[in-house]
């Protein structure tokens, strides 16, 4: 993809490298976001790519046992390092054999923070790289917003459960200790409902701008 310009944060090895094409939200989520989830998660099991469920998606989840109406993506963190990164070509081959579109790329030099996928529902299946090589006791990746930071004790030795989406029971991985996970990403209100989104990093607790 052609880059579309550089980040004013950097990363490990310098700005941020951001592409994809703009998406207009309002157009978002026409489709069957059960459907998305399913196929989204299913290609990183058959991968064997570890991940867990993360921001809002797992916000919702948690706290309402379902997708949040007004989200327009669904959020997924796969656990990477720099040592042995993760093959993101069979990522990308994988997506686009079950018809998903490659919308958005942030790279940090030649390492991934961000790869967006969007379904034929018109719903973004958006894939964040964590990396556990870059400060101890946490997990580490690099947005244009800022560095972003969860402690590893809350995705490690992670196991899938049985949850409940909408009605429908799932077994996916999300974080350890998920409703503490919930508070550091959204503050101590974490579980009174907003009826509208804004941008992301507004509400990321643990974003350092």
């Amino acid at each position: 993809m052609i880059i579309n310009f550089l980040s004013e944060k950097s990363g490990k090895f310098g700005l941020l490298k951001v592409s994809g094409d703009p998406v207009n939200p309002f157009e978002l989520r026409q489709g069957n976001p059960h459907k998305t989830f399913k196929s989204g998660v299913s290609i990183l099991e058959v991968l064997k790519v570890p991940y867990y469920v993360s921001a809002g998606t797992a916000l919702g989840i948690i706290r309402d046992k379902n997708f949040i109406p007004h989200d327009n993506d669904l959020d997924v963190e796969l656990i990477t390092s720099y040592e042995k990164p993760i093959n993101i070509e069979k990522i990308k081959y994988s997506f686009s054999k079950k018809g998903f579109t490659l919308i958005r790329t942030v790279f940090d030099g030649e390492y991934p923070k961000q790869l967006a996928f969007l379904s034929k529902g018109n719903i973004v299946f958006d894939l964040w790289f964590v990396y556990t090589d870059v400060e101890e006791d946490f997990v580490v990746t690099y947005s244009e917003h800022g560095k972003m930071k969860t402690p590893l004790s809350m995705v490690t030795n992670l196991k899938s459960k049985e949850w409940e989406i909408g009605e429908v029971k799932y077994n996916i991985i999300l974080p350890n200790q998920p409703e503490e996970y919930c508070e550091m990403r959204y503050g101590k209100d974490w579980n009174i409902p907003k009826t509208s989104k804004g941008p992301w990093q507004e509400d990321a607790g643990n974003l350092e701008k």
